[in-house]
């Protein structure tokens, strides 16, 4: 199996990490810029041509009429959507995945036209951002959220600050005090991931992943000592696409909006765009400016600039001024460490979000779908088959690898918190989080294969 990445970008560069990794695949990818191929190569052993991904030569080399899938993931939406469209023109029938930014490229008047470049997959960024930090909106202190069997289970992620009732609890006695509503699927600690056991106990600065079904999210969050809190006013710094997504989506709730932004073009924008919203033409790491429109009370402080130092200290500062949550825009991964240390409440990172989602579309077989926790560890959905070994055998003696939990099991509808006498049946959808180590083992148990196309 072949995959052609075009650009190797943070995108493309994680992409060929991630598959390299996992599969083993042939990968290729075409870039531009010497210095990111240099850097590129020091990285990953894989294959890598500088040049112009739109080339045809260029992607004859690259393998592009052997080739099972294309992602064309440069920064601009003119080359990745031509880089797919040659592709399709050059081979049998390659999927396609084209990161494109640019909204007009989603409006109805003009689908005709992208339909006839045979796009397979559009993805944009900063749009799965907003989705991502408005699904983070909805459940008090949570740091990730993410809809899982279709939206009836949520995998949501916490920080153990240090006041928090959670520090020094043993996980199975959490467990038990929610009634069984729910199980922890990971903590990350130290950058490390742990899949846990009932004995472990959470520490100061863990963020702990569990999951729940929907309905009990707010039973399972009061279990933590954490009291649901209502979010009626948000200020957004940045009229990025970002900042305008969420202020219309947040409008449209009943939220109170204030943006602010330091251009002077951007806010007459912003007040043609959205006029329900209070717009302010002023820095947003300008201190009196947050204090005299009172930024202490907001119940979400969320920048998206497109500068990270700049969404970093404005976050900053609106925490250390009585901003409930606060959440900044990062692109830089380096930073994302960094963040929570200083006394930002999320990270939310553009690019990693959008590789998820292009792993999650590539996936096929009885792999429903993959959520990844960490860079380590993933959820992943299963359909049970009738030949598979895990089948009619009660989970305790199921062999399951240290370092792997089943979450749940969705059985004609109905979600079941599994214990050691749980079975699994045939077709049952099953929600397992491991290590990626450990992937292998799982299939086998399984009798699914994680395969792409």
């Amino acid at each position: 199996m072949g995959i052609v990445i075009v650009g190797a970008g943070n995108i493309g560069s994680y992409l060929a990490e991630r598959l390299l990794h996992e599969n083993k695949i042939d990968v290729v990818i075409i870039e531009e810029k010497e210095e990111k191929v240099s850097l590129l190569r020091e990285r990953l052993d894989v294959k890598s041509l500088c040049g112009n991904g739109v080339s045809p030569a260029l992607l004859t080399a690259a393998g592009i009429n052997s080739a099972n899938m294309i992602i064309a993931v440069t920064d601009s939406d003119e080359t990745n959507l031509l880089a797919c469209h040659i592709a399709n023109l050059m081979a049998p029938a390659p999927i396609t995945v084209a990161r494109v930014r640019n909204g007009h490229f989603y409006e109805p008047e003009n689908k005709e036209i992208i339909d006839k470049l045979n796009i397979d997959m559009m993805i944009n960024p900063e749009e799965e951002a907003a989705r991502s930090i408005i699904n983070i909106l909805t459940v008090p202190q949570s740091v990730e959220v993410i809809d899982l069997l279709e939206g009836k289970m949520k995998l949501v992620g916490l920080r153990a600050k240090e006041d928090s009732p959670l520090i020094g609890r043993e996980l199975k006695l959490l467990e038990v005090a929610s009634n069984r509503h729910m199980l922890i699927a990971s903590i990350i600690r130290g950058g490390e991931v742990i899949i846990p056991s009932g004995s472990d106990k959470i520490l100061k600065g863990d963020t702990i992943y569990f999951v729940a079904e929907a309905k009990d999210i707010k039973s399972v969050l009061e279990t933590f000592g954490i009291v649901e809190h209502e979010i009626k006013d948000v200020m957004i710094c940045g009229g990025s696409f970002i900042g305008m997504y969420l202020a219309k989506a947040l409008t449209q709730k009943g939220i109170n909006v204030k943006i602010v932004d330091p251009d002077p073009k951007v806010c007459s924008m912003l007040i043609r765009e959205i006029p329900s919203v209070s717009v302010f033409n002023d820095s947003p790491t300008n201190q009196d400016f947050l204090i005299q429109e009172n930024v202490g009370e907001m119940g979400a402080f969320i920048a998206t600039t497109h500068d990270d130092e700049d969404n970093i200290l404005s976050a900053l500062l609106a925490k250390r001024l009585g901003a409930h949550w606060t959440i900044a825009l990062v692109n830089n991964e380096d930073y994302i460490p960094l963040v929570s240390t200083i006394g930002v409440d999320v990270a939310v990172t553009p690019n990693l979000i959008a590789s998820s989602k292009i792993l999650y579309f590539v996936r096929k077989g009885k792999v429903l779908s993959i959520s990844p926790i960490h860079e380590d560890a993933e959820i992943i959905e299963f359909e049970a088959l009738d030949t598979s070994s895990i089948i009619e055998t009660p989970l305790k003696n199921a062999k399951l690898p240290k370092g792997t939990i089943i979450l749940c099991v969705e059985r004609d509808g109905q979600i079941i918190v599994p214990s050691g006498d749980t079975t699994i049946l045939p077709r049952d959808k099953v929600l397992v989080a491991t290590k990626v180590e450990l992937i292998p083992k799982i299939e086998k148990l399984f009798t699914v294969k994680l395969e792409y196309f």
